[in-house]
């Protein structure tokens, strides 16, 4: 045992022990901040892993803000009040990083024995973490100043990391303020391209809304899975325009025959849960459910599709405001087709980059492609799966 040089909270002997897990606290606090904004800001791509500072901080005050806004009666104030939360949560971000690096670094000089010189009293905690204070905002005020070769080397540190956190800020608020001036001139712009108010010409044209309409009938899968997600909006979209007659099914099949290329995995790819471009997570995820909705017609004889797989998956589930893991998904939409589809493909897709023989996969549904045109063959057995894909069912509350 030996003694602080200067009270903690209160004056007590610490262990060598206990010295060491406090710096190794503050050490863990400062690579999990540092890190996390390195993700956060520098990193251009999308980060999949199911922890992230970030994302705890995110849920954590969306779900107060979030139940304050429900409670506002008026829409208008209700809308005002959630436009908010973007820029304060983002400031609130920023706080809780350069916090908790003061924080930690703080931790560090108490566990190498709060070695500073004070003008008057003695150093303790409350020392150190006001000193981390001023080093990491670069005050340099001088009333605390470092005695040990640690100090002095833990000072430099921080005030460099203090000073390329506030760059990074300081780059990145410009880069921001724009994109929310994009955002918010696209919001008003949304009554002036739907039309004011929008015609009922203009909703069937658009894309977007059930788009954006088929993620709420899928449960939370995490952001691995996006893929499944994204590629289940972007295929049973078409699907779903075709079937309520705002989409002709020649276009529809067009457009898929010009877009699936793209989910195709490219030299270096691996499967859909490790590769997270633009194309696999969306076209590849496309692709996915094209191949799922052909084989279950085929192994069905057209009885069952993949809608009604996503149908059974959303009664169970409660759609995007419940989670489950992708295994449950898949699961309960094999179960209402009754084949084992949905999960077999995806043990082959996952992990390995599976790609598809395209030009077999269109003749299977009647669509020819050697010349590089698409042709529809409405007498072979492929027209009747195609046309099953895209004829628009009644389905009954109870039906299985």
């Amino acid at each position: 045992m030996f003694r602080l040089p200067g009270p903690f909270l209160f004056r007590s002997s610490i262990s060598k022990t206990m010295f060491i897990s406090i710096g190794l606290i503050g050490l863990a606090l400062i690579i999990v901040v540092l890190w996390d904004v390195f993700e956060t800001i520098v990193l251009p791509r999308r980060v999949t892993r199911r922890f992230r500072l970030t994302r705890a901080f995110y849920r954590a005050v969306w779900i107060p803000w979030s139940a304050i806004a429900v409670r506002l009666r008026k829409s208008k104030r209700r809308e005002t009040f959630l436009g908010f939360f973007g820029p304060l949560s983002l400031l609130a971000l920023l706080v809780l990083w350069a916090v908790t690096l003061v924080f930690g670094f703080a931790l560090l000089h108490f566990a190498f024995g709060s070695r500073m010189g004070l003008a008057a009293g003695h150093a303790g905690f409350f020392s150190d973490l006001y000193y981390s204070g001023t080093t990491f905002f670069t005050l340099g005020l001088g009333d605390i100043t470092p005695t040990s070769p640690a100090a002095r080397t833990i000072t430099v540190i921080e005030a460099s990391v203090g000073f390329g956190l506030l760059a990074l800020v300081i780059g990145y608020f410009p880069v921001l303020y724009q994109a929310f001036s994009r955002r918010e001139v696209n919001i008003s712009m949304l009554d002036a391209r739907a039309g004011t108010p929008p015609t009922a010409a203009e909703l069937l044209r658009d894309w977007i809304l059930p788009h954006e309409m088929i993620h709420l009938a899928l449960p939370e899968v995490g952001d691995e899975h996006l893929w499944l997600a994204e590629g289940l909006a972007t295929y049973v979209e078409g699907v779903a325009r075709v079937q309520a007659g705002n989409l002709d099914a020649v276009e529809f099949w067009g457009e898929l025959v010009r877009q699936m290329p793209k989910g195709v995995p490219l030299p270096g790819d691996r499967g859909l849960d490790q590769t997270h471009t633009w194309g696999r997570t969306y076209w590849g995820g496309a692709l996915f459910c094209l191949e799922a909705d052909v084989e279950i017609h085929e192994r069905t004889g057209n009885r069952f599709g993949l809608q009604d797989a996503l149908r059974a998956i959303a009664r169970a589930s409660g759609g995007y405001q419940r989670q489950w893991s992708i295994d449950r998904v898949l699961q309960t939409g094999d179960e209402a087709t009754g084949v084992h589809v949905l999960t077999d493909l995806y043990v082959k897709m996952r992990d390995q980059p599976a790609a598809p023989d395209l030009a077999a996969l269109w003749r299977r549904v009647g669509i020819d492609t050697s010349d590089d045109r698409e042709r529809l063959d409405e007498s072979g057995p492929g027209a009747a799966l195609r046309a099953a894909i895209t004829k628009a069912r009644l389905y009954s509350a109870d039906r299985e």
